[in-house]
């Protein structure tokens, strides 16, 4: 455990009976992004096969859990890493076209140098507005910093304005945008790129 929180909750690390519900949570926060671009593929196999590829990105170390003490469940994840490469794992690059590989890359990296990815930021709806969300930001900050990062960044979809409004307050500011146009009947337009200096 890394940190308890309170009586009820604690903070700790993925393990790896933890990582099907974390690639759950994944799937179900893309909020049908995912779906659409793997279309046909089993994308929880796929993330699953990624997650177990010894890759840089979905692996639990990078999963960062906020656990009820009652009954061990995920109440709140952060999953975000350093960005090392500019590259989608192999595996994925092997079942994805072109089109989906450049949206998943655009959201995934940025020119910024020396940068930590916020990949997914979920609080449960039974648990939202007990902070955790901004604990999780304040985590992935320390843990920048740890690594000599000298920004964040992340990936929200213009539409939505309650988590929008969340990291405005926190500092971040866009950077860029994402179209989806070339994905058929996606319900969201429009994502944006968002950073946070640490300097």
């Amino acid at each position: 455990m890394l940190l308890q929180i309170n009586d009820d909750y604690y903070l700790d690390n993925a393990n790896d009976l933890d990582l099907e519900q974390c690639i759950d949570i994944l799937i179900e926060v893309s909020d049908e992004l995912l779906p659409t671009i793997f279309n046909k593929i089993n994308i929880k196999n796929a993330l699953l096969l990624v997650a177990n590829s010894d890759n840089e990105f979905i692996n639990s170390k990078n999963f960062y859990l906020i656990k009820s003490f009652k009954d061990n469940s995920i109440v709140a994840l952060l999953l975000a890493y350093k960005q090392t490469s500019h590259k989608l794992p192999l595996v994925l690059r092997s079942l994805l076209n072109k089109e989906s590989c450049n949206i998943l890359s655009k959201i995934m990296f940025t020119n910024e140098q020396n940068a930590f990815y916020i990949n997914t930021l979920f609080v449960s709806e039974s648990s939202r507005g007990m902070g955790f969300a901004s604990l999780l930001l304040d985590l992935a900050k320390i843990e920048a910093a740890k690594l000599d990062c000298s920004s964040l960044y992340l990936h929200c979809y213009e539409d939505n304005e309650k988590a929008l409004g969340l990291y405005k307050r926190y500092g971040f500011k866009q950077i860029d945008t994402v179209s989806y146009q070339e994905l058929n009947n996606f319900k969201h337009q429009k994502g944006l790129i968002l950073s946070l200096s640490l300097n």
